[in-house]
């Protein structure tokens, strides 16, 4: 199974998005998953642009958008 994984990256004038750094933690395979982790621009319109090049490029079972 492949699982995208994506995140935003800091907003808000925050230098740092916990949920960013928490997908970084994540291995790369965990059990019989394979994770792609995708971080996503806080640009209107342009992180619907990078999750769905993401999909189309990694095919994955799952997406979760953390």
């Amino acid at each position: 199974m492949k699982l995208l994984l994506t995140a935003f990256e800091p907003f808000g004038g925050e230098t740092v998005n916990p949920a960013q750094e928490a997908v970084k933690l994540l291995p790369e395979q965990l059990g019989s998953v394979t994770i792609v982790k995708c971080d996503v621009p806080t640009v209107f319109g342009k992180s619907v642009e990078i999750v769905t090049d993401a999909i189309a490029l990694h095919r994955p079972d799952a997406v979760l958008c953390i």
